[in-house]
């Protein structure tokens, strides 16, 4: 009697043992929120265990402020210093790259199967999605009434598919540069056109009200590319321009483009040699020889500002009289990666730890040194007294990229592609071509011919 109740209770224990391990097997395969990412099934819960020592390798794009009182890679040591601090089991190794050679030494690396763990890009995305782990799964819960962890413009740009594949760290912005008192002279709102925008009519009538007052009053960077993607964006553009609904749409925007500018010549509101004019735009602006330039970055804009403070105001990008505002922002920010030899979802967790601390730290840097925009709305607040631009500049700049901006058209105004319309829009400037003629050339080059992005 004894043995057969000894034997009911084994029989119960392992059936309780049972029942617990498939519990646990269904609680880890159904209710761990697991994510597919490439090739693998990712637990973004994973628990980094205190006794590993982990090592993480970071690749980073050098971003250079010749200004700044801090280079960015005493920032980075700074920042890595206080991480390893915090997770004292961690190696940080980091390396800065040449921009210009980065991302072919990242391509090279993920080819091998070998990718850093971390690659902060100085601007844009980059997608390697045999190898990338998008970071949105593991961004920060929002609670009811609490701010989203970063703004639209920010996650905007670094979204394929429906999906963040990089921590946001700042927005670079491009705007236009005027001398406001020559605006004034030219009949313009100042503040109206910093609050409201204004339109290529606008600008039209600004010229011919200036002809005889400046030689040229406006001057484009008529060398850059991304001058005809910004155009083309406020042109109404539609974002994104793939066939087949975006052709037609993409190719009325670049007619719109053609004939304002055309229209700019023929009135002599801008240069008779553009390239030439590219070259000095800020020369000429400085001297009073041009009402406004082309666009700006922050490196440009700082180069004005701080050696004529006050002097000379930021201003939005002009749009078609039909089109809506679009403000080109291009978010950087930090990837994460991982290697053939997968080294394990705590591994993964601790690499997106390093890529959200390194983005939250190297953010008020780049915003003290040349007034990023922050990419989170906690920060806002602290950029309106850290950026180094005028309070007008300022309120203007925060307006302009958080609500006229577009995520997607930002990414579509940055997308290497535009690189295969450089040389017509260069024959644009030398052979004045029919604008529908140009515009179609332009798509068939955009979606077919030239060299591969």
């Amino acid at each position: 009697m004894a043995r057969r109740w000894g034997r009911a209770v084994l029989i119960i224990v392992l059936g309780a043992l049972a029942a617990a391990a498939g519990a646990f097997w269904a609680w880890r395969t159904w209710l761990v929120p697991r994510f597919e990412a490439a090739g693998i099934a990712i637990d973004p819960q994973a628990r980094v265990d205190p006794q590993r020592q982990y090592e993480l390798v970071v690749w980073e794009e050098a971003i250079v402020v010749p200004w700044a009182e801090a280079d960015h890679r005493s920032v980075l040591d700074e920042a890595v210093a206080a991480f390893t601090e915090r997770r004292p089991n961690v190696r940080v190794s980091y390396s800065l790259l040449d921009p210009l050679q980065a991302r072919d030494q990242l391509a090279a690396a993920v080819a091998a199967g070998r990718p850093p763990d971390v690659y902060g890009t100085a601007a844009g995305l980059i997608l390697h999605p045999s190898h990338q782990i998008p970071a949105e799964p593991y961004f920060p819960g929002t609670g009811r009434g609490e701010l989203p962890p970063f703004l639209p413009a920010a996650t905007g740009g670094l979204t394929r598919d429906g999906t963040v594949w990089a921590w946001p760290r700042a927005l670079w912005w491009s705007v236009w540069l005027a001398d406001p008192e020559l605006l004034a002279r030219g009949g313009v709102d100042v503040d109206a056109v910093l609050v409201r925008g204004w339109t290529w009519d606008d600008v039209l009538q600004l010229a011919e009200r200036l002809r005889e007052a400046v030689a040229d009053p406006l001057v484009l960077d008529a060398a850059s590319v991304p001058t005809l993607a910004e155009l083309v964006l406020n042109a109404g553009a539609p974002v994104p321009p793939h066939p087949p609904e975006g052709v037609a749409g993409l190719q009325e925007a670049l007619v719109r483009v053609a004939r304002w500018l055309q229209t700019l010549r023929e009135h002599g509101a801008v240069p008779g040699d553009p390239a030439t004019a590219s070259r000095t735009r800020l020369e000429r602006l400085i001297t009073g020889r041009t009402a406004l330039i082309g666009p700006v970055g922050p490196h440009l804009a700082q180069a004005v500002l701080r050696r004529r403070p006050g002097r000379f105001l930021l201003v939005p990008i002009p749009h078609h009289p039909a089109a809506p505002e679009t403000a080109p922002a291009v978010p950087s920010g930090y990837l994460v990666f991982r290697q053939d030899a997968y080294q394990g979802d705590d591994h993964t967790r601790l690499a997106m730890e390093l890529a959200s601390w390194l983005a939250a730290r190297t953010e008020t840097w780049l915003a003290e040194t040349l007034g990023l925009l922050p990419a989170r709305p906690a920060t806002l607040h602290a950029w309106h007294d850290l950026a180094p631009l005028d309070a007008r500049s300022k309120q203007f700049l925060a307006e302009y990229v958080l609500h006229a901006g577009s995520g997607a058209g930002a990414a579509f105004a940055a997308e290497s592609l535009w690189d295969r319309a450089a040389p017509q829009w260069a024959a644009f400037w030398t052979d004045s071509p029919v604008p529908e003629e140009w515009a179609a050339a332009v798509v068939r080059d955009l979606l077919e011919g030239g060299p591969a992005p």
